[in-house]
């Protein structure tokens, strides 16, 4: 049973480090959307890099947004099935279930590094920004 609960506290550990890592992604997005927008409506800054980055960073949150939608919704599913539920699937419903469950976090990867690319681009689109 130890093992079990070493188990569970490193799962648990796994999602909050991704939840504060979404957080991050979201927070220096939101800072970086905000500030451009405000610069290039006040017309301090007219270079479509500023809008290149305003753009990157609408697209990383609608991402990181949809990634913790996506968590949501996958435990949300598995917490209306009772444990009786669960034991009476076959091994060929459990067998999809852990598919669509593989599937679903490649796809949660992907779209994370996408965000890390863009973030990579933005900081770069920034320096480029300063020395303009």
């Amino acid at each position: 049973m130890e093992y079990e609960d070493y188990e569970i506290r490193l799962l648990d550990a796994f999602k909050e480090a991704r939840y504060a890592y979404w957080s991050a992604f979201l927070t220096i997005n939101g800072i970086m959307l905000s500030i451009l927008t405000v610069a290039i409506i006040s017309k301090t800054i007219t270079s479509p890099i500023a809008y290149y980055i305003i753009f990157s960073s609408i697209f990383s949150i609608a991402m990181i947004i949809y990634n913790h939608r996506s968590v949501a919704r996958h435990y949300r599913e598995l917490s209306l099935q009772t444990a009786e539920q669960i034991a009476r699937l076959s091994a060929d419903e459990k067998n999809e279930e852990e598919n669509r469950s593989v599937s679903q976090g490649k796809w949660q990867n992907r779209r994370e590094a996408t965000c890390e690319l863009l973030f990579i681009s933005e900081m770069i689109a920034i320096i480029v920004l300063l020395f303009y």
